[in-house]
């Protein structure tokens, strides 16, 4: 669909390292959980609301900031969107009032949400190798939770921004951003692993506590999402400087950023985040509509609406309400065997980790081809249904909190069968179905409704993916209280 030699490979490169930046921030968070509990020792039950606890504020504050970005309304206006070499913004004059002009800084906004990011990541690897002997654990809980709300305040405003920029450039640096999303889902868990195995291996002969261990190694770790974040805003900072010198358009990119930003928001979760070849299933998909210009007035009944697209509203709810459920069971499941480096207990949850998103990014790379893509209100109903079936088999077949193996003695009888084969297994194949039927049914949603009412669609599938990572968060909570 696009040829190569028009693709500028610095702005390519760019949008997909900001993409990278939104996600890697969460993924971190994630997979720093040993290192977290150690600092919590003697602090079982902030120990075991650890998760579920930066799931919520992270879900909260997400949702929160991007209602008050995307929905701010100015007066009705002439809409010229400019990108030049030094700003991107959009100016709206006041028409027929003595309203003064107003100005949204997409730029800025981008700016912004990448250096917060940075910013909050140096002082966490800061934390790493300062105050590391403070008692405290109720202030460094309370720390985390500040971390986490400020890293996602950075995240939603850089995201907010760029897909306005992005939605100037081309369809082609959208996708740009998904590649990016995806590989953040990969890359945290691998370095969190690598570093963890170095530090073991150095400390082979000058053993240190396994704090000291996973402290050295999250030191790095929380350095390199910096280093993301600075590599972003420097590629950002070069593409305004080289980039086109002006583009003049009567579409609203405040608003055209909601657009693409719903269809993209999985931030954090991303998980909905489309490979690029997923956007080849429907060759006859007219991408303008992407940028539909909202100064067109749109007869369009919300309700009605909601009813034309309550099959793909109830599958994308059901989706994250049960997915969110995964980060508690990589930290709850115990490794059974032992002798190997994967199984060592600071590895094996990042490699938990690993393993789900390798199987979300799959989900959504067979929907690249239309045969595998789901069809079907009868199909997106039973397959959102099924995926609850995940739930007791985690609960029957896996080694949580080491119950197979009395708290983490050594495997015998029914955990030796069972093994950690089966909870990767189970764990790949419940990421595996969430990328694969949420990337359907986000596919799928613009045929549920006729083209003028595609705009207000995509803002309502938006809010039914917010309101499932809210529910999802509350019950992961709430499934941490049982599991304990």
């Amino acid at each position: 669909m696009f040829s190569p030699s028009t693709v500028n490979r610095l702005e390519y490169m760019t949008f997909l390292t900001i993409g990278l930046s939104y996600l890697w921030p969460w993924n971190c968070f994630l997979s720093a959980v040993p290192y977290f509990h150690s600092r919590l020792a003697g602090h079982l039950a902030l120990q075991q609301n650890l998760s579920s606890s930066l799931m919520i504020i992270s879900t909260v504050t997400s949702t929160a900031t991007f209602i008050l970005l995307a929905f701010k309304r100015t007066p009705p206006a002439h809409k010229t969107s400019k990108v030049t070499k030094h700003t991107i913004s959009v100016t709206e004059s006041a028409v027929n009032s003595g309203e003064d002009e107003e100005t949204v800084n997409y730029e800025n906004r981008v700016i912004l949400g990448e250096l917060l990011i940075g910013a909050v990541f140096i002082v966490l690897a800061g934390s790493c190798v300062l105050f590391t002997n403070s008692s405290s654990g109720i202030g460094y809980f309370l720390f985390l939770l500040l971390a986490i709300f400020s890293s996602t305040l950075g995240t939603s405003l850089a995201q907010n921004g760029s897909f306005a920029i992005v939605s100037l450039f081309g369809p082609i640096y959208t996708q740009a951003i998904m590649v990016g999303q995806a590989i953040a889902g990969i890359l945290p868990p691998i370095v969190s692993m690598l570093s963890i195995i170095s530090s073991l291996s150095r400390d082979d002969d000058k053993p240190g506590t396994d704090e000291e261990i996973s402290g050295k190694s999250t030191f790095f770790y929380f350095l390199v999402a910096s280093l993301a974040a600075l590599i972003a805003f420097t590629l950002f900072k070069l593409v305004l400087k080289t980039g086109p010198e002006e583009i003049l358009t009567n579409t609203e990119p405040e608003s055209s950023a909601v657009l693409l930003h719903d269809e993209a928001v999985h931030s954090y979760n991303s998980l909905l985040a489309e490979s690029p070849t997923t956007a080849n299933v429907e060759d006859d998909y007219d991408y303008d509509l992407e940028v539909l210009p909202s100064g067109r007035a749109h007869e369009v009944d919300p309700y009605k609406l909601i009813l034309k697209l309550r099959v793909p509203i109830f599958t994308v709810f059901s989706v994250f309400s049960v997915t969110l459920a995964y980060p508690v069971f990589s930290e709850l499941v115990l490794p059974v065997h032992t002798g190997s480096v994967i199984f060592n207990r600071n590895v094996f949850i990042p490699f938990a980790m690993f393993v789900w998103n390798l199987g979300d990014l799959a989900g959504r790379l067979i929907c690249g081809s239309s045969k595998w893509v789901v069809r079907g209100d009868k199909n997106f109903i039973m397959y959102s249904i099924g995926r609850f079936a995940f739930l007791p088999a985690y609960l029957l077949f896996t080694n949580i909190n080491g119950r197979l193996t009395n708290g983490g003695g050594a495997a015998t009888g029914l955990s030796q069968w069972l093994g950690d084969e089966v909870f990767l297994v189970i764990h790949f194949l419940f990421g595996f179905t969430n990328g694969h039927l949420g990337s359907s049914a986000m596919m799928a949603s613009p045929s549920y409704v006729d083209p003028e009412e595609r705009e207000k669609g995509g803002s309502l599938m938006t809010l039914a993916l917010s309101l499932g990572l809210t529910v999802g968060a509350l019950f992961s909570l709430a499934l941490v209280h049982i599991l304990a």
